[in-house]
């Protein structure tokens, strides 16, 4: 064995996982200076997410999607090449990152992440730490996540019948942490509700310090939010105009509008109605219970515990929105490229 300890951030997605692996990322020496080793070998470290992603896809057979295309990656080099690295940093405390390993939700699959694991530390020696975010809000972010990367073009009341008609378990958190559960150190693997008032200091960061026993951050950079959210009427403009380009047009015109972010109303809002929160809210309400009583001990078997966020339900654009939003955001980039011109004809003048 070659690690004092292994401590491996899960995710899972959409709890500020981006944030944390970037503030982990650029503060690599002072972890090193307090006795962690956060590897950042680009043959298992995408520094595009500051994670090492490529060993969560490891168990996958497709290649990472928001991997470039001149980018190369093997599986097999990859654990290999951190087996190297760790080889040369005997007693110390390994720190390994990435919420794509969440989507390792079988024993069989989580299973071979211990074998891959073994040859590094024995198992008794791995801490296993998961975020889970109220399955409502967790939704509605992969949702706009989804319109954002041009996944698909479903309204979200579709996208929320398929969800849960295709893939019932998908925020079971309960049957998630039992499987990692099978596979390591039960009093090792631990569950955080995502909510500010659960988290030490109400931050992702400070809270996932703590549990590592690093409490005097005083040394560390620290870093803004990574993932600041896109306004509802761009995510819905998006969706409408995803089915009608290939991906590379739609990367440009993704890129185009949010520069004209501003244009757009920014003000907080809801994809969700009530009814469809409640659909949730009941799929999941006994498994939330059981991960509270069982896996944290509250008596009260309350996992999540703010209160549900008062927002107007967004109801789309009209025709009239759209096209008051389109003629804005091409006006102003017309007269950007009129002063530009101008500025040239001075020059030449």
């Amino acid at each position: 064995m070659v690690m004092k300890e292994l401590h491996l951030h899960i995710g899972r997605h959409k709890t500020g996982s981006s944030t944390l692996q970037h503030f982990l990322s650029i503060n690599a020496e002072a972890l090193r200076s307090d006795g962690f080793y956060y590897p950042k070998n680009p043959a298992y470290f995408w520094q595009g997410e500051h994670s090492h992603s490529f060993l969560a896809h490891s168990f996958k057979t497709e290649r990472p999607h928001y991997l470039p295309s001149h980018a190369t990656y093997e599986a097999e080099h990859a654990w290999q090449s951190l087996y190297d690295d760790v080889a040369q940093r005997a007693g110390e405390k390994l720190l390994l990152s990435s919420e794509h390993f969440c989507s390792l939700n079988t024993a069989a699959s989580v299973s071979q992440l211990a074998d891959r694991l073994a040859p590094l530390i024995d198992v008794s020696q791995i801490y296993v730490y998961c975020y889970v975010r109220r399955q409502d809000e967790l939704f509605e972010s992969e949702y706009k996540q989804n319109i954002k990367s041009g996944d698909h073009s479903s309204t979200v009341h579709e996208r929320l019948f398929d969800r849960l008609s295709e893939k019932p378990n998908a925020y079971d958190y309960y049957d998630f942490l039992s499987v990692w559960e099978q596979c390591f150190d039960a009093d090792k693997v631990t569950l955080v509700p995502f909510e500010r008032g659960q988290l030490h200091n109400a931050s992702i960061i400070d809270d996932f310090m703590n549990r590592l026993s690093l409490f005097d951050l005083s040394s560390y950079r620290r870093i803004s939010d990574q993932n600041l959210a896109m306004p509802a009427e761009l995510i819905e403009l998006l969706r409408i105009i995803s089915p009608s380009v290939n991906k590379e047009q739609y990367r440009v015109l993704r890129s185009w509008l949010t520069n004209h972010v501003n244009s757009f109303d920014r003000r907080p809002v809801t994809l969700l109605t009530d009814n469809m929160r409640k659909v949730i809210f009941e799929r999941y309400k006994e498994q939330n219970l059981l991960v509270a009583k069982n896996k944290l001990g509250r008596k009260d078997g309350v996992l999540f515990k703010d209160e549900i966020a008062e927002k107007p339900v967004f109801l789309g654009l009209s025709t009239e929105r759209t096209a008051s939003l389109m003629s804005q955001i091409i006006l102003s980039d017309v007269n950007r490229l009129a002063k530009l011109q101008r500025k040239i004809a001075d020059i030449k003048n």
